[in-house]
């Protein structure tokens, strides 16, 4: 099964439509599935909401205009990518949802009530995080999105504090939804994706950013640039290639050693 490949540029089009577009570009150019914006039409909403007046200014970066979804999922489309989008408000998730393939939840907002309530007419295309959660937590959410990803929320993650072992445990707390598990990625290791994958994260979501993002960029650090995000997409491809069906079987590769095999009468 294919993994859907996320491309998250976070604030790093700096609330520029044309970097935007840019970067858009550049999710079709490593192999990405999605590209997936954040938007909210009330930065100070989400301070009081979260708690959080110290990271107003980067809140500011994702309030660009509404109708600039209309100009991204067409470019999207024109690559060959879905398009997808998080909020943050409950009342933002039915206005960016008529230009989204895909909506996200948060792993501040994945538990809160509200968010939940308004994410429901649209959990067939909900991917959620679960970052600060425990297990009995995404047990409470495991019906309400089509992808449910393990999630580390400090950026930047620590490689050993990945814990990439839980999407196992994960895999088991989905059998009999709709549901399936994936990794949301903040560190800057190449590999954790593709370990992802083998341990059966279906969707990867993972930060990327062009050359000349600013360094100051609250995001910059724990975003991919265009050499490390090929790398880490190609990563997941061959996972995907060695992983295979899954189906134990004589391999093509076999064959023609079958005649040296000795067997029990």
């Amino acid at each position: 099964m294919k993994t859907l490949v996320v491309a998250e540029p976070g604030s790093t089009h700096e609330g520029d439509l044309a970097t935007m577009l840019r970067l858009v570009d550049l999710a079709a150019q490593v192999g990405c599935d999605v590209f997936k914006n954040q938007w909210t039409s009330d930065p100070e909403a989400i301070c009081a909401r979260r708690r959080a007046p110290e990271y107003l200014w980067s809140y500011r970066k994702l309030a660009y205009p509404i109708e600039w979804h209309a100009d991204i999922r067409e470019a999207c489309h024109r690559r060959g990518l879905e398009y997808g989008c998080s909020t943050y408000i409950p009342a933002d998730v039915a206005r960016v949802a008529p230009f989204c393939d895909w909506l996200k939840g948060a792993s501040f907002e994945a538990g809160e009530s509200a968010m939940r309530a308004a994410f429901a007419p649209y959990r067939d295309r909900l991917i959620l995080s679960t970052g600060m959660m425990t297990a009995r937590e995404v047990v409470d959410v495991r019906h309400c999105a089509r992808y449910v990803l393990h999630c580390v929320s400090s950026y930047v993650t620590p490689a050993d504090q990945a814990n990439l072992g839980a999407i196992l445990m994960m895999r088991e707390l989905l059998i009999g939804t709709n549901a399936l598990p994936g990794w949301s990625d903040h560190t800057q290791s190449t590999l954790t994706g593709a370990l992802a994958v083998a341990a059966g994260a279906r969707a990867v979501e993972f930060h990327l950013r062009l050359d000349d993002c600013d360094p100051q960029n609250a995001d910059h650090e724990v975003s991919r640039d265009p050499e490390r995000a090929a790398a880490y997409v190609a990563s997941i491809r061959e996972a995907e290639r060695i992983l295979g069906d899954g189906e134990k079987r004589v391999m093509p590769s076999e064959l023609a050693f079958l005649r040296y095999r000795t067997t029990t009468a």
